[in-house]
C-alpha cells in the first residue's frame, strides 16, 4: 500500500489468492485492526476466509526460533506485511 490508505482492490486480490484459507497479518507494532476488515471484505466478495489473524513481531531474533510462529507462517495461505499502525 506504500504507507497510504488501504486499497480494497489489493486486499481483494490477496483474498482471492488465499483461496478460502488462513490469512495472516505480520507487523512490527500495532494491533489486530486488520483482522475484521480483511475477514469482512472477504465475505463481501463471496470469498470467505477460514481465519484472519495478526502476529506482532517485535523481536526478530526470538521470532526466528519460535516454532509456533514459524508454523503459523508456513500454514498461512495469504500473508500481508504491515509496517504501520492501523486505526
Amino acid at each position: 500500500m506504500g504507507g497510504s490508505t488501504d486499497v480494497d482492490e489489493a486486499f481483494k486480490w490477496m483474498i482471492q489468492k488465499a483461496n478460502g484459507g488462513d490469512f495472516l497479518v505480520i507487523r512490527a507494532t500495532g494491533t489486530d485492526a486488520y483482522n475484521s476488515y480483511i475477514y469482512d471484505l472477504a465475505k463481501s466478495i463471496d470469498k470467505p476466509l477460514n481465519s484472519v489473524s495478526t502476529i506482532v513481531v517485535d523481536d526478530l531474533i526470538r521470532a526466528g526460533s519460535d516454532s509456533s510462529l514459524i508454523d503459523k507462517i508456513n500454514k498461512a495461505e495469504g500473508i500481508f506485511f504491515c509496517w504501520r499502525q492501523s486505526s
